[in-house]
C-alpha cells in the first residue's frame, strides 16, 4: 500500500469524502484507525469522516447483513448515510464548478 501511496499526488483526495473502515481481531487494534489510516488520508487531503472499526466477532461475512452487533450496525448506517450525503454534495459541487 505504501508503494501505491508514494506514487500518488499529495492532494489526490483533496476535498473528497472518505469513510475509513477497519477490521481487527480485538479492541487492541482500534487505534490503528486513528494513528495509521487517518493520518495517511489527511496527508492526501481527504475529507475524513469519523470512521468505523469492526471487530471480527462483530461481523459474519456469510450473512446478508454482515454486521451482527446491533449498536455497531446502527453506527454504521449513520456513518454511511452521512458519507452518502457528503458524496452527493461533493458531486454536485464538482458538477457546478465544471459547468
Amino acid at each position: 500500500m505504501k508503494a501505491l501511496l508514494d506514487v500518488l499526488p499529495q492532494d489526490i483526495l483533496k476535498h473528497t469524502p472518505v469513510l475509513p473502515i477497519v477490521t481487527g481481531g480485538s479492541s487492541s487494534h482500534l487505534l490503528a484507525l486513528e494513528y495509521a489510516l487517518k493520518p495517511v488520508l489527511a496527508s492526501l487531503k481527504a475529507h475524513n469522516l469519523k470512521g468505523l472499526y469492526l471487530q471480527d466477532n462483530q461481523i459474519d461475512k456469510h450473512n446478508v447483513i454482515p454486521i451482527i452487533d446491533d449498536d455497531l450496525l446502527h453506527r454504521s448506517k449513520k456513518q454511511l448515510h452521512y458519507f452518502i450525503e457528503l458524496v452527493n454534495n461533493h458531486s454536485l459541487a464538482v458538477y457546478q464548478a465544471t459547468n
